[in-house]
């Protein structure tokens, strides 16, 4: 039970100390505003230059100055060091040290890159309160999507099967897929050990339904939805402009081809798509007419989502959320989200949004239409969508405050507050 003049500790592990994707910039931006909150936060990491908010702010680093598992130059002791981080399970049991069992929160937000389970495990064995912020599907799913890159479709075999285990599911070969089938059970079996002790934090209910299969037993699960780096501006008038968006990686899974496929279609040539990838040279070669700007920065990408009519968000796969969506909200641009993603849990379909049928082009290219063409429409829907997302608080204290409530709880002490306010 957490003393009431004892102060929380909170480790943040995340396999990058820079913001690469969604779930580093949610694991940095939470260090940064729990320690604005008045907590000790240390952000224990393995790969990347330290991020420029982690230094200016209040939180410790532990960097072990690792590689990225999938570039080091020494492959195999790269795959050994995926499947088990000795350095990892070293330097954070000689963190620990300096903490408290009783006050001390060990948060993993992710471990696949570079870290791996070590450190989870490590945390367990010496019995501190350990919670896992479910971004992906690693804790279940070998390759950490539910998704078949080399048939392009939602692979719905069971994790571990002999089906799963035979089937060539890696986006590069099936060497990569085999060394994954042996993290995997290697995680496996420290989770059937450990998950008595271990929490969890779901961030939509999509992703917390496709897993709830495989994480039966786990101590406890919650849900904190990730906070929103937003400004407030008046509405962007999206019914004045002609820019339709994707934001996105330029791969099979997030959906980047039906999207052009639709505007294609229907001869609309405003499209502007952000992002890179390995489909990259191939997309500007099949798609001329639209503008590829490559990837962006974020104030780079306001300026250009202040000239959109409207985000489109096609992925195939089970998104776990859909931040790029919630952002665009904020300044009034309404999204289409495709029916399989976490994405559709921010639409009311028809009335902020729409929703189409994943993988249907022509579902898809309908949905276009109406919103490129119908000035009143998108209005009523630009309106709708900013309204929403202004009545609620979606700040990066509100975040850290929400992690704080579970934290309350796994500690045993369901008053603690934001001690800075």
């Amino acid at each position: 039970m957490l003393k009431d003049n004892s102060k929380l500790n909170i480790i943040i592990v995340n396999d990058f100390s820079n913001i690469n994707g969604g779930a580093a910039k949610v694991a940095v931006d939470s260090a940064v505003g729990l320690s604005l909150a008045g907590y000790n936060v240390n952000y224990f990491c393995a790969v990347g230059n330290v991020d420029q908010s982690l230094l200016d702010s209040n939180v410790s680093i532990s960097h072990l100055n690792n590689e990225e598992i999938l570039y080091s130059k020494n492959k195999i002791k790269a795959l050994f060091r995926g499947i088990w981080n000795v350095k990892a399970y070293r330097q954070m049991k000689k963190l620990l040290k300096a903490f408290n069992q009783e006050n001390t929160i060990v948060h993993i937000h992710g471990w696949t890159k570079g870290l791996s389970i070590s450190p989870i495990v490590c945390s367990l064995l010496h019995s501190y309160l350990t919670v896992i912020t479910l971004h992906d599907y690693f804790i279940a799913c070998p390759n950490g999507s539910f998704y078949n890159f080399q048939s392009k479709g939602i692979c719905k075999k069971v994790p571990l099967s002999l089906s799963c285990i035979a089937s060539n599911c890696d986006s590069r070969n099936y060497g990569f897929k085999l060394y994954r089938i042996v993290r995997s059970f290697v995680q496996k079996a420290m989770f059937v050990a450990l998950k008595k002790k271990l929490s969890l934090i779901s961030i939509s209910k999509l992703s917390y339904e496709v897993l709830t299969p495989y994480i039966k037993g786990f101590k406890h699960t919650y849900y904190v939805e990730n906070p929103v780096d937003s400004i407030l501006i008046p509405r962007i008038e999206a019914e004045l402009n002609k820019n339709c968006i994707f934001i996105g990686r330029l791969s099979s899974e997030k959906g980047v081809e039906y999207f052009c496929e639709a505007m294609l279609k229907l001869n609309i040539d405003d499209a502007i798509i952000i992002g890179e990838g390995d489909n990259f040279k191939n997309l500007i070669q099949k798609y001329p007419k639209f503008k590829f700007v490559g990837w962006k920065n974020k104030l780079e990408i306001r300026d250009i989502l202040k000239s959109a009519r409207f985000l489109v968000f096609p992925s195939v796969w089970y998104e776990t959320y859909g931040l790029v969506v919630q952002e665009a909200s904020s300044f009034g641009i309404s999204s289409i989200v495709s029916d399989c993603t976490a994405a559709c849990e921010l639409i009311n379909d028809g009335t902020d949004g729409m929703i189409f049928r994943s993988e249907d082009v022509n579902d898809l290219a309908e949905k276009i239409s109406c919103m490129y063409n119908n000035d009143e429409l998108l209005s009523s829907l630009s309106k709708a969508t900013y309204e929403k997302f202004w009545n609620r608080d979606h700040s990066l204290m509100n975040h850290a405050k929400n992690l704080v409530s579970v934290y309350g709880q796994i500690v045993g002490k369901n008053e603690l507050v934001l001690q800075n306010k």
